[in-house]
């Protein structure tokens, strides 16, 4: 009977850590995932317009403020740990959507930067892509944010 109540009392002093750590991923994606939404959706609002001067001046500024957000966004997902073998597979989706989100920022970029008003078919293209990177890593996102979250 002792042997089996040190096996419990063992058992439980275990699995406590796990839930902390757990939770401490959970709040940190909740937290990374409000700040990030604000400047991605003043980056929406800002992208619509890429062709004037003002426009791409626009983009220019947004992009310069969720490039950060985001970087910010991974560097403290990447500090959280988790232990279950669950929220560790979804954690390392996360980080890897994250990673999607900032190679279609970095893309962003380079057609901003790669504007010419004689042929903008360059830039448009770049930019295409980059909407599109960004929607698929967004998606891949919030789907594992939505399955950390519980």
């Amino acid at each position: 009977l002792t042997a089996t109540a040190a096996v419990a009392v063992t058992a439980l002093a275990a699995g406590a850590p796990a839930q902390a750590s757990d939770a401490g991923l959970r709040k940190a994606v909740a937290a990374q995932e409000r700040k990030v939404t604000v400047a991605a959706n003043a980056f929406t609002e800002a992208t619509v317009d890429t062709f004037s001067a003002v426009g791409r001046e626009r983009a220019t500024t947004a992009r310069a403020t969720l490039t950060p957000a985001v970087r910010r966004q991974r560097t403290a997902v990447t500090a959280a740990k988790a232990t279950s073998a669950r929220l560790v597979r979804l954690r390392t989706r996360y980080l890897d959507a994250v990673k999607g989100y900032q190679a279609g920022l970095r893309t962003f970029g380079q057609g901003l930067r790669a504007f010419d008003p004689d042929a903008p078919a360059r830039s448009a293209a770049l930019i295409r892509q980059a909407k599109a990177q960004m929607k698929a890593a967004q998606t891949r996102r919030l789907r594992a944010a939505k399955a950390i979250r519980g």
